[in-house]
């Protein structure tokens, strides 16, 4: 088959064509958005450094905390270095609670813990009773926030019997 010079440009033409038509049948302008915030670092140190906060009663007669008459014992925790624009500080707490009493910590000593003793923690300022999963929010006053708390041994049942006490309670820090 022999192709003419008028051939040829017909075939130029329609394959021109076909790319401007195909350029112009798109679907049409796409906006891409981004947005985000920029927003403080976050407090630095809890509690001077430590990750463990040791709350000692050492030994108690098992009268001192029968019918929940536990003497409290007060501690805080202290997260510091936030910079400015971070207003307050939230603490979540998480743990076992006691199966025969929602509203206190389980006793949960690893050798000859002592039976139907639990752990009271209440926010010291109202005395809020703290639970697995509470949040608390303190405002955050010359780059620190303070998060007075309270606790004691407590029976509510009777029929304490000599051992060990341990619990442990994850306290978790967001910054707003």
């Amino acid at each position: 088959m022999a192709y003419t010079m008028k051939s040829k440009l017909i075939i130029i033409i329609t394959m021109m064509l076909t790319l401007l038509l195909a350029g112009n049948a798109s679907a049409g302008d796409v906006n891409i958005t981004i947005s985000g915030q920029v927003v403080p670092g976050p407090c630095t140190t809890v509690n001077n450094g430590n990750s463990e906060v040791l709350v000692s009663f050492g030994a108690m007669n098992v009268y001192a905390i029968a019918n929940g008459n536990g003497v409290w014992k007060d501690f805080s925790l202290t997260v510091s270095d936030c910079p400015e624009g971070i207003g307050n500080v939230s603490v979540k707490f998480s743990g076992t609670m006691d199966p025969n009493d929602s509203e206190r910590w389980k006793n949960t000593a690893a050798t000859h813990p002592a039976s139907n003793v639990s752990i009271d923690l209440v926010y010291s300022p109202d005395s809020t009773q703290i639970t697995d999963q509470t949040f608390l929010s303190v405002p955050v006053n010359s780059g620190v926030a303070v998060i007075p708390l309270r606790v004691r041994l407590y029976n509510a049942m009777g029929g304490i019997m000599p051992g060990n006490i341990s619990a442990v309670i994850v306290a978790s820090f967001t910054y707003q």
